[in-house]
C-alpha cells in the first residue's frame, strides 16, 4: 500500500499534540547572554499593545543564545509589562535561525518570530553574540564573565503574544487578535554575572534602536533547560485598538 504523508490519522494528531497539552522539560540546554536595560518610558509604553499595560519600570530584556544539541540560534527582545496585575514580558521580537522554529512559533502561538543569522560564542568567559538580518547586525553583545552566581532552582516567567490573521482582502482581520499567555518554566544550570556592552544598530526592518538604552541594569551568562505551557488568556483584545501593532512581526507595513 502506498503511503500518504500529507494526511494524519486522529491517533497521530492526538499523539503529536501531546507535547502542548502536557509539556515537559526537554533537557536541551540553551546557552545565552541576557541583558536588561531601561529605555525611554514613552517609547516603552507606546510599543506595548493593549490590553497589556506597560510596567512602571520601562525595562527591556535582550537575550541572544544557542542550543548546541539542535544547532539552533535563538534571540529575544521583550518589554516588561503587566496583565491584570500579573507581571510578565511582551515578546516584541524573536529572531531564530531556522524556518521550523519560526513557522511553528508564529502560527501556533502568534510569536513575532523572524529568520535571522545568529552568532554566539563563549571563549573561556569572553562572550560575543549578535543578530544579523539583511546585512545589518542590529543586536550585539560583547562581555566578560566576572562572577559566579548561585542559580535559582527554577524560574517561572509569563510571556505574552498576540495571535491573529490579517484579512486577505486588506480589510481588517480574517481572524481577530487573541492574547496568548505562555508560561516559561526554566531550570538554570549555570549563572554568571557579566560586564557587558549591548549595541543597538538602526534597521528599518527590525527597529530595536527605537528603544534606546537609557541605563543598563544587569547582564548574565546562563545555561538552562525549559518547558512552556501556553494557552489563550481569558481577556478580550479590542481589534481596532490592536491595529497600530499588526505589523510588528513583519519587515514592513503591508508585507504579504
Amino acid at each position: 500500500m502506498s503511503q500518504n504523508r500529507w494526511v494524519v490519522t486522529p491517533e497521530h494528531y492526538t499523539e503529536a499534540e501531546r507535547r502542548y497539552r502536557d509539556p515537559a522539560d526537554s533537557g536541551m540546554v540553551a546557552q545565552s547572554v541576557q541583558v536588561f536595560y531601561e529605555t525611554d518610558p514613552a517609547q516603552h509604553k507606546a510599543t506595548i499593545p493593549p490590553p497589556l499595560e506597560a510596567h512602571e519600570i520601562p525595562e527591556v530584556w535582550v537575550s541572544i543564545g544557542w542550543m548546541p544539541l539542535i544547532s539552533l540560534g535563538v534571540a529575544q527582545v521583550a518589554l516588561r509589562c503587566r496583565l491584570a496585575g500579573e507581571e510578565g514580558w511582551y515578546c516584541l521580537h524573536l529572531p531564530m535561525t531556522t524556518e521550523a522554529a519560526v513557522v511553528g512559533g508564529r502560527e501556533r502561538f502568534g510569536e513575532n518570530k523572524k529568520i535571522a543569522d545568529i552568532r554566539f560564542a563563549n571563549d573561556d568567559g569572553t562572550i560575543s553574540a549578535g543578530v544579523t538580518r539583511y546585512g545589518t547586525t542590529y543586536l550585539e553583545v560583547e562581555g566578560i564573565e566576572v562572577e559566579e552566581l548561585a542559580p535559582p532552582a527554577e524560574e517561572v516567567v509569563p510571556h505574552f503574544y498576540f495571535k491573529y490573521s490579517l484579512a486577505a482582502d486588506g480589510q481588517g482581520y480574517d481572524h481577530e487578535p487573541v492574547l496568548i499567555r505562555s508560561v516559561h518554566t526554566r531550570k538554570p544550570k549555570l549563572l554568571r554575572r557579566l560586564e557587558a556592552t549591548l549595541t543597538l544598530r538602526d534597521s528599518d526592518t527590525d527597529p530595536v534602536a527605537d528603544l534606546p538604552v537609557v541605563r543598563q541594569t544587569a547582564a548574565f551568562y546562563t545555561e538552562r533547560t525549559a518547558y512552556i505551557r501556553a494557552a489563550r488568556a481569558d481577556v478580550e483584545v479590542d481589534p481596532a485598538a490592536f491595529l497600530p501593532y499588526v505589523y510588528q512581526r513583519y519587515d514592513y507595513a503591508g508585507q504579504g
